[in-house]
């Protein structure tokens, strides 16, 4: 399923959440089901169906990960494999991360909001430079593979210290 086509939006990572969401809704009514309660029982199942693969196109392409699994999919590019592996230097960073985590959970909620800050600026420049490589054609297929295994590692990172400010 190509969830851009899905949602009649361009292939690109750079997207307008708002005019997706537009779009999401206008698509979301026109087949919601009590517009179609009266159609036969294959039509009605055809029109759920459409509006299933239009949530989750939605889903993929809201979500900057998703959205650019997705993108390297439809250009034939693998997600894994050598060249969608982090430098050995980001993989230092991000054990230098975890043990700022270990020392934030001692430190209280304070020190997990400053390290919170500091990841999702690094998940933001992260995202931007993927964006660039995802957009810019087919030469940076590469190093996108790359920026995407380490974007997931600094969501992965968010998550932990989400689930721990919530504990």
């Amino acid at each position: 399923m190509n969830p851009f086509a899905r949602l009649g939006v361009q292939p690109k990572f750079t997207v307008d959440l708002g005019e997706l969401e537009r779009v999401h809704l206008e698509l979301s009514r026109a087949l919601h089901p009590d517009r179609h309660a009266q159609g036969l029982p294959a039509e009605r199942r055809r029109v759920l169906d459409e509006a299933v693969a239009v949530n989750e196109a939605w889903r993929v392409v809201r979500d900057p990960v998703r959205r650019a699994e997705a993108l390297l999919a439809l250009r034939g590019e693998s997600c894994e494999g050598p060249d969608a592996k982090p430098s050995p230097a980001f993989l230092m960073e991000m054990m230098e991360r975890r043990e700022e985590l270990e020392s934030a959970k001692v430190g209280g909620a304070a020190a997990l909001e400053r390290l919170a800050a500091s990841v999702e600026g690094d998940f933001e420049r992260t995202r931007s430079r993927l964006g660039a490589a995802l957009d810019a054609g087919d030469a940076s297929f590469g190093p996108a593979a790359r920026l995407l295994a380490e974007l997931r590692f600094h969501r992965r990172l968010l998550d932990e210290i989400a689930s721990l400010e919530d504990d």
